[in-house]
């Protein structure tokens, strides 16, 4: 029995793995938590992450060789065994997660009724600091203050990275900036004027007090059975991927510049993404995605990692979306 349900697991989590985010570890003899967390993730004390995701163990001291571990680098949940007999419903609409730009001056997204700007003092809205002796990682559940000079802050606020170190920056402005949304916060209470304690309620990667603190709201609602949308042939470059597990289920954001403004919003629409090749007139074409934000000749498309590309596109390669 104990054979069959790692046999189970393996499928799972290679299926979860299908794009070589994340690697998979068999624990050979001798192993534990420890040592693998020094290998993977150069800090020992950080085995209580490959615990949280392999939450079948249940005794930490207890590991076995041959058993298959997940590590990954934000140590969150990639792929879960459904409860026996579980029913599940299917909603009739998904979040997506949405990409924020920003051209110098102003920030934007959109929103489930079109398009919403920002000023700066309205995305980013407070600091987060923490207590270093309580935390060795910024993660679920940790704790932490918020400081800002607004009278009161929402109950949720939403934690966004700022993708200048990770973006091609050739293929962008210097004052183009982008922003992915990684995380939620809860604000708990004011401890005193500008001072706010707040936990973390779900996050895609360790936070930073670096990031920005926002109550811009992240999600685009998208219908369950999106329409498509023609578009022609749009040349296309790779800015930049990240994997997302906030809402609407286990997927990629992948950001691409196109070579002119579309010059109609396509949010919400299903597009179809193809490789080009030399030598071959036509694309090959490799996956479907939904539009999740647009501005100007930037969009951010989500693909389900099941079902949703063929292979891993790249920035090397040429694109189009039609």
């Amino acid at each position: 029995m104990r054979r069959l349900f790692f046999v189970l697991v393996f499928v799972v989590l290679f299926s979860g793995f299908a794009y070589g985010y994340g690697e998979l570890y068999i624990v050979k003899p001798h192993d534990t938590l420890w040592d693998i967390s020094k290998k993977f993730y150069k800090n020992p004390f950080l085995w209580g992450k490959l615990w949280y995701n392999n939450n079948y163990i249940n005794d930490p001291d207890l590991i076995f060789p041959g058993e298959i571990l997940k590590v990954t680098e934000h140590g969150l949940e990639i792929a879960t065994l459904s409860k026996k007999n579980e029913k599940v419903k299917t909603p009739q609409k998904v979040r997506y997660l949405s990409a924020v730009w920003h051209d110098g001056n102003n920030y934007y997204s959109t929103c489930q009724k079109g398009e919403c700007v920002w000023h700066e003092d309205e995305f980013s809205i407070a600091k987060m600091t923490f207590d270093t002796y309580n935390h060795i990682e910024i993660m679920e559940g940790s704790l932490v203050y918020l400081h800002t000079k607004k009278k009161e802050l929402p109950k949720v606020v939403y934690v966004y990275r700022k993708l200048k170190n990770y973006l091609d920056m050739n293929l962008v402005r210097s004052d183009f900036e982008a922003y992915m949304p990684i995380g939620e916060i809860k604000v708990i209470e004011k401890l005193k004027e500008g001072v706010y304690k707040a936990e973390i309620l779900k996050a895609t990667t360790e936070i930073s007090p670096k990031d920005v603190i926002s109550g811009a709201y992240p999600y685009q609602e998208i219908s369950q059975n999106p329409e498509s949308v023609t578009l022609g042939d749009v040349g296309v470059k790779q800015l930049f991927v990240s994997q997302s597990e906030l809402q609407g289920g286990l997927g990629f954001f992948f950001y691409f510049k196109a070579d002119k403004p579309i010059g109609r919003n396509i949010v919400g629409k299903v597009v179809e993404l193809g490789r080009l090749n030399e030598g071959l007139t036509e694309p090959i074409f490799i996956g479907k995605g939904v539009v999740t934000s647009q501005y100007k000749e930037y969009v951010s498309v989500f693909f389900p990692s099941s079902g949703g590309l063929s292979e891993v596109p790249d920035r090397t390669q040429k694109y189009i979306l039609r």
